[in-house]
């Protein structure tokens, strides 16, 4: 266990509680977590913490874990705000 997968769980945590309410209060949810935790390929990009597996960011759209890199930080507003492109 690392405080990264800790501070992790925590996150899965409080997704999962906004994803309930959303579902329990007929919202719209724009789930930027879970997409973030699916590689290009469409895989889930998971880890293993107090027997639960939950969902993390995957590797390829960080340097540090918590934070998107350059490319993944490109890429977000050119896919949703196609206005945006030059």
């Amino acid at each position: 266990m690392t405080d990264t997968d800790a501070d992790n769980f925590l996150r899965n945590a409080f997704n999962d509680r906004v994803r309930e309410w959303t579902r329990q209060n007929g919202r719209v949810l724009f789930d930027i977590a879970d997409i973030e935790a699916h590689d290009s390929a469409g895989k889930v990009c998971t880890f293993q913490y107090r027997n639960k597996t939950c969902q993390k960011l995957c590797a390829t759209y960080t340097k540090d874990g918590g934070h998107l890199n350059e490319p993944a930080g490109n890429w977000w507003p050119e896919a949703f705000m196609p206005s945006l492109r030059p």
